[in-house]
């Protein structure tokens, strides 16, 4: 879906052909996130079946293929947003965000602002379940059970650090949402 939401926005902003959207994942992501070709092109073909994108324009080239440009419909737009606004309301992870928040200026940021207060109450309430939790388990231990311990207390620990990681990226998102409103 975010390599969806990233063609789409790109299309959103001006026409394309696929290779040159590729150019610019690679641009905008500093090389981080590599696309195939067959990847790219599988999502075009997608997105031009489903009537969200359009062919533009064919240029026939001297010793290679031709190359399709692409243009965004006013369905494709529509998609678009609702894409960016579902990507927000299941996240869980600031990273399945990233393609969306490249394009946020395309939607109103007080829903996104809403939808990121949710996820921040459901991350502090995991974090409170995981450490209820353990410290419920850890109060009940026989003697035998206390080198298990050390794995439980590892396995708490990273998860609610990683939890906690999430949950500052969250609220710093949040706080330029609210700038922005």
């Amino acid at each position: 879906m975010s390599l969806q939401i990233f063609i789409l926005g790109l299309l959103s902003k001006e026409d394309h052909h696929p290779y040159s959207v590729k150019k610019m994942i690679s641009k905008y992501t500093k090389d981080v996130l590599e696309i195939t070709d067959g990847n790219l092109y599988y999502n075009f073909d997608f997105l031009y079946k489903k009537g969200l994108i359009q062919k533009v324009q064919d240029v026939q080239g001297d010793n290679r293929p031709s190359k399709t440009t692409y243009g965004i419909t006013e369905e494709g737009r529509k998609a678009l947003k609702e894409s960016i606004y579902e990507t927000f309301k299941h996240a869980r992870s600031i990273q399945l965000l990233y393609s969306s928040l490249l394009f946020i200026d395309l939607v109103d940021h007080s829903r996104l602002s809403y939808m990121v207060s949710e996820t921040i109450l459901e991350i502090k309430k995991k974090i409170e379940w995981i450490e209820a939790l353990h410290k419920e388990s850890n109060e009940n231990l026989e003697f035998d059970e206390f080198r298990r311990v050390e794995f439980a207390d590892f396995i708490v620990m990273n998860s609610t650090e990683s939890l906690k990681a999430e949950l500052n990226a969250f609220e710093r998102l949040q706080l330029l949402l609210q700038k922005q409103s």
